[in-house]
């Protein structure tokens, strides 16, 4: 489908936004959060803080007819300061609003794993063929920008003289917030199967997760008490006990607390 895909044309600015997103936490109107976002950018050129805010919004935030939604992110944002884990939580935001980028690591990363180069010659004609309409400047900055997510982010690595995807340990909240979102928020699917969750979720391939340390994953979260896992009629099954992003978030909350 033509015009499926967006370029990417900034920077992740993880500090500043994790900044932006602690001030504007408890704000209530979006006209507040705008002169928030405002006072806290310094950067000269008018045109270039519009476009830093805009894309922080759309990565990050939500609105309801012009009131700012008190998300599970900023819940996560307002209880912890676990930077890895708020890190992780801005890369699953940021991946999935730059959907060209998902792709790039689901389909070309994420296969080659457990040593996957970032090698432009590859993505650049993988993006050719998913953004046809587009430029080869656009596939460039899409190329170029992406590497620079994902080594901010950390799913690259520097090896030798090449980057490198490799097999990616998320925080437990990282994964359960992930398969929540993945299977409560996009879709209702409170029980899917570990097969699916293998094979065509796209939680493992998002956080370059191999399928051990997906089982793995699942039996911590068990054993937290943010999931359960059962056996029916030979599948095994993963169930949402807590049916909602929001319902798990608080009790993660309420375990960061107790440790």
């Amino acid at each position: 489908m033509l015009g499926k895909y967006r370029g990417i044309y900034r920077s992740t600015y993880i500090p500043l936004f994790i900044k932006l997103l602690h001030s504007i936490k408890d704000l209530t109107f979006e006209e507040e959060v705008d002169d928030r976002i405002e006072s806290l950018l310094t950067q000269n050129a008018k045109n270039t803080r519009m476009a830093i805010r805009r894309d922080f919004k759309r990565r990050y935030l939500t609105f309801d007819e012009g009131l700012l939604v008190k998300t599970p992110l900023l819940e996560f944002v307002s209880h912890t300061n676990d930077l890895a884990l708020i890190r992780e939580l801005l890369y699953y935001h940021y991946i999935r609003a730059e959907r060209i980028g998902a792709e790039v690591v689901m389909d070309v990363l994420y296969p080659r794993l457990p040593n996957a180069e970032y090698e432009m010659e590859e993505v650049m004609s993988y993006l050719a063929k998913k953004m046809p309409e587009m430029v080869e400047r656009t596939w460039h900055n899409v190329y170029s920008f992406l590497k620079t997510a994902l080594k901010d982010f950390g799913l690259l690595k520097r090896v030798d003289d090449r980057w490198v995807a490799q097999p990616y340990s998320p925080k437990l909240e990282s994964f359960v917030y992930a398969l929540h979102h993945e299977f409560t928020v996009d879709q209702n699917y409170l029980n899917p199967r570990v097969a699916y969750l293998l094979e065509e979720a796209e939680l493992p391939r998002l956080f370059l997760m191999s399928h051990a340390s997906v089982r793995d994953y699942i039996q911590r979260a068990r054993r937290a008490g943010l999931i359960s896992y059962e056996v029916c009629a030979g599948d095994e099954q993963v169930a949402l006990i807590h049916k909602s992003l929001d319902r798990v978030t608080t009790e993660m909350i309420r375990g960061i607390g107790r440790g």
